[in-house]
């Protein structure tokens, strides 16, 4: 009775009666691929191993915290993220919301796999210049999707372009996000917010590397904390303080002045709603593509999105012209 998925058996022996349940997907079966994205192997390694390590570990640092236990990832990330002594149960928290959402996003796809894995000409290969791609929204009848992409990135391919390649880029674990910003939520945290509470503004892609997280419900307590250190190492000076010292602190403070609202425009009531996620890590790629095959994983990885999902969790603009 913890997180949603089946009870994992090594879990229970381990951790004793209390334990989190390992993370499951309707769509992913042990032995079995994702036909066209994933070899069996590729999944076990991408998906079914690191999920039970990541579980296990978060076992353990639970282990005597039954209400945490309890709470859904997001909430742990949440509560924990800005914690040094619970630095490793927000890690891993993260590491398993992470590689659950980058999972649920795709889907089987027809094509089969390659038969033969990539070689280093891939890196010299000419980059596709099409105007058009498959699997975009609208061809899976998801056109609200496909608009609100466009009022954001200009166009379609545009979008792909900087969704793939940002990808591309990581050098390692991490993940690319494609994610709804929005001011001023109704409630506070993600976890037990419904989408049709949130009204966003834009959509954005962003990296977050090894634990990162797209979530931002912390950051706007960042600058009160820095403000607070600030005051405490910059206490009130003795009465022989000299003239010019004072001076340039009143300018220092008087700079800070408008802190309040820097910090309500960047951090306040905004939050960061993930809509897609695209795994970089080369435990993803490496069994199926080789090492020179990260490109040809993301042109199947995006032939693989489920766009379908990707619209249930946009939430409603603020402008609805383009809709």
């Amino acid at each position: 009775m913890l997180w949603r998925g089946k009870l994992c058996d090594v879990a229970r022996c381990r951790m004793g009666k209390r334990f989190i349940s390992t993370r499951s997907l309707g769509h992913l079966t042990h032995g079995r691929s994702l036909p066209g994205v994933l070899s069996a192997r590729g999944l076990q390694n991408s998906w079914f191993d690191p999920v039970e390590h990541y579980t296990l570990l978060l076992n353990k640092y639970t282990a005597n915290n039954e209400a945490l236990q309890q709470k859904s990832l997001e909430t742990i990330i949440a509560e924990c993220g800005t914690s040094a002594t619970k630095k490793y149960v927000a890690n891993y928290a993260s590491l398993l919301f992470n590689r659950e959402f980058a999972l649920s996003c795709l889907r089987g796809i027809s094509k089969p796999l390659p038969e033969v894995k990539p070689g280093r000409e891939a890196l010299l290969a000419t980059p596709d210049m099409s105007l058009k791609f498959s699997n975009e929204p609208i061809s899976s009848g998801n056109k609200r999707l496909q608009l609100a992409l466009e009022a954001s990135f200009d166009s379609m391919v545009q979008f792909r372009t900087l969704l793939l390649n940002s990808n591309l880029a990581i050098n390692g674990d991490g993940f690319t996000w494609l994610v709804a910003r929005i001011y001023k939520p109704k409630v506070q945290s993600t976890g037990s917010a419904k989408l049709n509470e949130f009204k966003y503004d834009s959509l954005f892609v962003l990296n977050t590397y090894n634990a990162g997280t797209p979530f931002t419900l912390q950051r706007p307590n960042e600058l009160q904390n820095l403000e607070n250190q600030y005051t405490a190492k910059n206490a009130p000076a003795e009465p022989e303080e000299s003239a010019v010292r004072k001076e340039g602190a009143d300018s220092y403070l008087n700079d800070l002045a408008p802190l309040e609202e820097i910090k309500k425009m960047a951090f306040d009531d905004t939050v960061y709603v993930p809509l897609l996620a695209i795994d970089a890590s080369p435990k993803s790629w490496l069994t199926d593509y080789g090492v020179f095959g990260k490109q040809e994983y993301l042109d199947r990885t995006w032939e693989a999105i489920n766009w379908k999902v990707i619209e249930t969790r946009l939430p409603e603009p603020y402008e609805q012209g383009y809709l």
